[in-house]
């Protein structure tokens, strides 16, 4: 099993994600001698911002996003779709709510690359389970689009056009007006899920989880959240995977949400997040002046998304481990009928042989200095120069493949 998240970052964060993907699809599975990559293998994406753009892509094509994505998006301008000028207009529009509507970019996506698609085509074999990531910031938290969320709506998750919530996960504010979602509740026979008053009466429980749970409740309340407004996903959580923090600690029992028979049957689990964030790229500390006005903002900003993006990240890897050994527990007290009753095949297999490899790609990561400070200077933008763009799919690549945690993944695997 193989999950991927592909933080925010522009056309920076898409093709460092690519990177990532290219490489596991240059390795054979080992999983049933049929020749297919280990892309094959992926049963979750999730994906915020720029990031968001391969993660829809991926879970609509597979394998075939190597090198079709490249071709068809990174090489490409969708920022001809953006309204870049600047005049007394442009101004106004950003004091208004956003200098660009959805329809520019959202209209470059269905015409170039995902052709109108939506969360219902997503049907192909072994499609992993897709996860887009905006921020509903006046209710203060994670909007993920999955079936949880829009049963709660009352509204129907496979209508909902791909294109639509990758603009809401990039409308950054200012640049982009909020992405709009008319709510429904009270139209459909929805239940509250026993998650949402454990998480908001039981003490102990995470804030986090507790604000979403307020969330879903505040949901059903049509006069107060008849519109949703939805921003960027890098707003609320950079890297894309808090809410599989939050998802684990919804339920009680040991495994979930694996079901009994995958956390039995499950050996290695790979999750790769791959993070296309850039350090701040001036210092005023050599000086006494600076920074002001926009750069004091600038570094303002840089600050609170490095410092969340860390402790999302640790958090993350603190859960993951968390789960590994709770399968263990679960597997090694299983009585012999029920492991008769969910396991494929009893050969060679050891309760305690679990192995989650949890790794992580960054810039951070990157030896050679030069090239390092070369990658942090490429900017959030939607068009990149092609020697740029190639520079980060090789790196993501050449990080994936020294990593020790996926080299010891592929000697267990193949």
């Amino acid at each position: 099993m193989i999950g991927l998240s592909f933080s925010g970052g522009g056309t920076r964060a898409s093709a460092f994600a690519y990177g990532a993907i290219a490489e596991l699809a240059a390795h054979e599975s080992g999983s049933d001698g049929t020749g297919k990559s280990l892309v094959d293998e992926v049963v979750f994406v999730s994906g915020v911002s720029g990031g968001s753009i391969p993660a829809v892509y991926f879970a609509l094509h597979g394998a075939k996003t190597v090198p079709a994505f490249r071709d068809n998006f990174l090489y490409k301008d969708p920022q001809s779709s953006f309204n870049t000028s600047v005049s007394l207009f442009s101004l106004l529009s950003v004091l208004g709510g956003g200098l660009n509507s959805k329809t520019g970019f959202q209209h470059w996506l269905d015409k170039n690359l995902l052709h109108d698609a939506t969360f219902g085509d997503l049907t192909r074999d072994n499609a992993p389970i897709l996860w887009v990531n905006a921020s509903d910031i006046f209710n203060d938290t994670i909007f993920t689009f999955d079936a949880a969320t829009f049963a709660a709506l009352c509204s129907d998750l496979g209508a909902f056009k791909l294109s639509e919530a990758v603009s809401a996960a990039s409308a950054v504010p200012g640049v982009f007006s909020p992405i709009v979602i008319e709510n429904f509740a009270g139209q459909c026979d929805y239940e509250e899920p026993d998650w949402i008053g454990r998480a908001i009466e039981s003490p102990g429980r995470s804030l986090v989880l507790g604000n979403q749970a307020r969330t879903f409740r505040r949901y059903q309340n049509l006069q107060e959240n008849r519109y949703l407004k939805l921003y960027d996903g890098g707003v609320t959580d950079n890297l894309g995977i808090y809410g599989l923090v939050t998802y684990r600690e919804r339920h009680e029992s040991l495994i979930e949400p694996m079901t009994p028979r995958r956390a039995v049957n499950v050996k290695d689990l790979l999750f790769i997040v791959v993070n296309a964030g850039t350090r701040p790229r001036e210092s005023f500390l050599g000086k006494i002046e600076g920074p002001n006005g926009i750069r004091a903002l600038e570094a303002v900003m840089d600050t609170l998304m490095a410092t969340a993006t860390a402790r999302t990240r640790d958090d993350f890897f603190r859960e993951m481990r968390g789960w590994q050994d709770d399968i263990v527990k679960f597997r090694c007290g299983l009585d012999e009928q029920r492991l008769r009753e969910l396991i494929d095949d009893r050969q060679g297999w050891d309760c305690k042989d679990v192995q989650f490899h949890i790794l992580d790609l960054s810039f951070d990561q990157v030896m050679d200095r030069e090239l390092r400070a070369e990658l942090n200077r490429i900017p959030t933008a939607y068009v990149l120069p092609q020697d740029q763009t190639d520079m980060l799919v090789k790196t993501a690549g050449e990080l994936l493949r020294n990593n020790p945690q996926f080299k010891k993944f592929l000697d267990r695997v193949q």
